[in-house]
């Protein structure tokens, strides 16, 4: 990352709280990322489909300058579910996540929304360059990685509204990317209940070519959040062979993390729960320690 330049170009905001708007949550970036006075979610929802153990709507919801698209599956047995915000990988759909993790958790009594994250599947949109979200964060406006926050807390507000969902048991659940994302929300909602990361870690970035810059990657990188999530639950599950973020970064993370926490190895090379293969050992581990630890 090339901070230089644009730090000699424009003086660096510090500190500094978006002007609040009528209707909008108040962004800052005061401490790390936060917003507050995050108003009651706005969203259309339509039938999907249905599995043997859920009923799955389409929802689109208003977050900052975009419209986010999910998959909402509610158990059909009984009511008051716990339930997870999930967050894919990059490149992961939200019709791949539901299929694979969030029917697992829905067969398991969870509820689930899944997300197409900004540039997925039909939320779509453009990714800025690292660079651009600098100028961007040195300017005192939104970043991308921001707004893809606040996306995960806003779905977090849709579960939290929805009468079938018990709205003190809701989890933040986020692979590889997606986990970076679930981080930094479950840090900044202290109403979030625990978080479930599979295959993710922390950037564990080095200091900028100026203060600015190691202002910026402390703003985004997780690393600085998850000590936050205390007292809550972090349980942590990476394989032992994962090449795109070895486990080594992930307990670097797992060890900033505040107790109770808990990292589980699998001794295999998947990369996010969507990676699963019909003889893998991950769907008995998700379930002993969801059911037997993080929600216990």
């Amino acid at each position: 990352m090339v901070f230089a330049a644009v730090v000699l170009a424009v003086a660096m905001v510090s500190g500094c709280t978006q002007q609040p708007v009528t209707g909008q949550a108040v962004y800052s970036v005061a401490g790390g990322v936060s917003y507050t006075d995050r108003p009651d979610p706005v969203y259309t929802s339509e039938f999907f489909n249905e599995t043997s153990h859920a009923t799955i709507q389409k929802v689109v919801y208003k977050s900052r300058l975009a419209a986010i698209y999910g998959l909402l599956a509610i158990p059909k047995d009984g009511n008051n579910h716990p339930a997870f915000v999930l967050l894919p990988a990059q490149s992961i759909t939200k019709e791949v996540e539901q299929m694979w993790l969030g029917n697992k958790l829905n067969e398991m009594g969870f509820a689930t929304l899944a997300l197409d994250q900004r540039t997925m599947g039909e939320t779509g949109g453009y990714a800025p360059t690292m660079q651009e979200d600098f100028n961007s964060y040195i300017n005192g406006e939104e970043t991308a990685q921001s707004m893809m926050v606040y996306d995960a807390l806003a779905a977090y507000d849709i579960l939290r509204s929805l009468p079938e969902i018990d709205p003190l048991s809701i989890y933040m659940e986020g692979e590889s990317m997606g986990g970076r994302y679930a981080i930094i929300a479950a840090a900044i909602e202290p109403n979030i209940r625990g978080l479930l990361l599979i295959s993710t870690a922390g950037y564990g970035l080095p200091e900028g070519e100026s203060p600015e810059a190691t202002e910026f990657l402390r703003y985004v990188d997780p690393d600085n959040y998850i000590g936050k999530v205390r007292p809550r639950k972090t349980l942590m599950i990476h394989g032992t062979q994962d090449r795109v973020i070895p486990p080594e970064p992930a307990k670097n993370t797992f060890e900033l993390a505040n107790e109770p926490k808990k990292f589980i190895e699998v001794d295999e090379r998947f990369h996010g729960y969507y990676n699963v293969l019909g003889n893998s050992t991950l769907p008995t581990i998700l379930e002993d320690n969801v059911m037997g630890w993080l929600v216990e």
